[in-house]
């Protein structure tokens, strides 16, 4: 009979658990100044649904994943307890950026956080659960289109150098939004890790460009690694042929 009520109690407060984690919801507007904007919803059940559109004429569309309900769990709780985390007021607006809007919603309880172009300086809590959103659609088996969306509005942040990297054989190394100046010392680091002589793809298929301040790392990348082969967009592929990759060696860019 005790045994009985213990199990009892075991069920009501699973139960009651249980309740409290479907109560959660997040959701992430992304409005940046000069693309499409992206819309992210996270439930306690699992489901994270991404609205978006390609261009400012297409129609929206739609794409929803399961994730499981640890992992929905814990990326709820983490965004509900970085925004109530005491933070500075940022009042910033501007033309150039991207605006944040944030709504997480726990029972009756509701917090809602907009900020422009936030950053590890600026506006910290929003960044953060920015780099929450991030690293959830990273993981996700998003179409094609979608991955290239998420990756050009991943340039309004300060989210590390624009690079993906998968070992292997052959080594894929995916470059995409673009590379500034400010990336030299990184793109020198990411470069130089790759070992010499290996069989690489390189994928610039979503890259937008690069400051020719950086060809002499593309160069000297060359130099060890003679087995290259190269996806690239229409501005890739001219700025590739300038660094002294020859035509050859780029591959035709089907849309990935």
């Amino acid at each position: 009979m005790v045994e009985m009520k213990k199990l009892v109690i075991l069920f009501l407060i699973s139960a009651f658990s249980n309740a409290a984690i479907a109560e959660m919801g997040l959701h992430i507007g992304l409005s940046p100044s000069f693309h499409p904007g992206l819309n992210i919803y996270v439930s306690s059940s699992g489901k994270v649904e991404i609205k978006y559109s390609t261009s400012y004429q297409s129609e929206k569309m739609k794409f929803v994943e399961l994730i499981e309900l640890k992992r929905a769990e814990q990326i709820l709780i983490s965004t509900r307890d970085i925004l109530k985390t005491p933070d500075h007021e940022d009042k910033r607006i501007g033309l150039d950026g991207i605006k944040v809007n944030i709504r997480f919603i726990e029972g009756s309880e509701e917090i809602t956080k907009n900020s422009w172009s936030p950053s590890p300086l600026y506006s910290r809590s929003s960044f953060q659960v920015v780099q929450l959103a991030y690293e959830l659609m990273g993981s996700l088996n998003a179409p094609i289109l979608l991955q290239n969306h998420i990756e050009q509005l991943e340039s309004y942040f300060e989210l590390g150098l624009p690079v993906k990297i998968k070992k292997g054989n052959p080594y894929n190394i995916r470059f995409y939004a673009g590379l500034s100046a400010n990336d030299k010392q990184e793109l020198s680091n990411v470069l130089r890790s790759i070992p010499d002589g290996v069989e690489v793809v390189v994928d610039m298929s979503n890259f937008n460009g690069m400051g020719t301040v950086l060809y002499p790392e593309f160069r000297e990348f060359l130099s060890r690694n003679l087995n290259i082969s190269w996806i690239a967009s229409g501005r890739a592929k001219y700025q590739l042929i300038e660094i002294g990759v020859s035509e050859v060696q780029i591959m035709p860019n089907n849309g990935g």
